[in-house]
């Protein structure tokens, strides 16, 4: 026999007690209105909802909501003492601490343009970027020379952040990490960003790392120009060798008078060597240096000659030199006994009109 409900009781009670059963019900819906509204609230105003803003604005290169929520200034003042921390300044003015915040937040704004105008960083809070929290390996760095100054943020410093930013709940407030490359410095610098509450709502405050960052960017950098000045001896000793043939095993004769009225004292140069090249030499610029007998240099000074010197013939010219009799330099020279000099070439240029000399960058 199968069991057939009878609805008729509870009917009758909702027809006799209608008006009791729509307050209830009003009520529960107030309630659970009420309820989902503390939570939207709560989630409104938590670091969750502020965290998701900021990284949506920075992955967009949107520059309104971090200037509501990032403290520019604060973050800055904390770049320039770890700047000053790592490279002690103590003639460092107010001015220049001042124009230190400002190049700072003339990076970060750079960078922001540049996430807008490319696109944005992309991608939400990513699982990719190991331990720091992620990011991209940033573009390729553009041409640069030598003595090019290496700004500490790239570009798309931003960018790179933004594709893998995570938060961290922590008692203080929520800890943001990142991670971004500069490909001309071949390093990452690891971020960490303080974001608390601040006036009702979330404001990231504090660059936590500063430090960190301040000595790997100097690292970084002094590895960088170690490796250009490397490269750079390496090239300039390719084109010394070159030019060795040239100047073949140079000589050099040095003497110092002087004259009858005491006043001009005359130094004459020769200096000889062989063109063992290929090619006739032209002209030659070279750096001549007169030392004492302990070999303290006591004289330096650039000549230049102009002879063409046809291959296998030898090189020879001299040069006299007007010097004050009573300078201190002078007389050391007068005074210092047997003299000797050394010349060695800075450039020359050949028959075929090649120009050979060593290159600063």
């Amino acid at each position: 026999m199968k069991f057939k409900p009878d609805f008729t009781r509870v009917r009758n009670f909702l027809q006799a007690h209608t008006r009791l059963c729509a307050i209830c019900a009003l009520g529960v819906c107030l309630m659970a209105l009420g309820a989902g509204g503390f939570f939207f609230y709560r989630y409104r105003t938590g670091p969750d909802y502020a965290f998701k803003m900021l990284h949506k604005a920075l992955a967009d290169g949107d520059t309104a909501v971090p200037a509501k929520m990032i403290d520019f200034s604060a973050l800055s003042d904390d770049i320039v003492r770890a700047v000053l921390t790592v490279q002690p300044s103590p003639a460092a003015s107010e001015a220049d601490k001042a124009e230190m915040r400002d190049e700072a937040q003339r990076l970060v704004l750079r960078s922001l343009a540049h996430a807008r105008v490319s696109g944005g960083g992309g991608g939400g809070h990513g699982e990719s970027g190991g331990e720091h929290g992620g990011g991209g390996k940033g573009s390729p760095p553009p041409p640069r020379k030598m003595h090019d100054p290496v700004p500490a943020l790239p570009e798309d410093a931003v960018a790179q952040l933004a594709a893998g930013l995570k938060p961290e709940k922590t008692r203080e407030g929520v800890v943001l990490r990142g991670v971004f490359t500069n490909n001309v410095l071949h390093t990452e610098f690891p971020v960490r960003l303080l974001m608390e509450r601040r006036n009702g709502g979330w404001a990231v405050t504090r660059l936590l790392n500063a430090v960190e960052l301040a000595e790997l960017y100097k690292s970084a950098r002094d590895a960088l120009k170690a490796e250009d000045e490397a490269a750079l001896a390496e090239k300039n000793e390719k084109i010394f060798e070159e030019m060795r043939p040239y100047f073949e095993a140079p000589a050099c004769a040095v003497s110092v008078g002087v004259l009858s009225d005491k006043v001009e004292a005359l130094m004459l140069i020769k200096a000889t060597a062989k063109n063992s090249g290929a090619e006739t030499l032209q002209n030659v610029n070279m750096l001549c240096s007169v030392t004492d007998a302990a070999g303290n240099t006591l004289f330096e000074r650039q000549l230049n000659a102009v002879r063409r010197v046809f291959p296998g013939r030898m090189f020879e010219n001299s040069w006299t030199v007007s010097l004050d009799a009573a300078a201190p330099a002078t007389q050391a020279l007068l005074n210092a006994g047997p003299l000797s000099c050394t010349v060695r070439p800075l450039v020359m240029t050949l028959g075929n009109g090649k120009l050979l000399y060593p290159r600063n960058e």
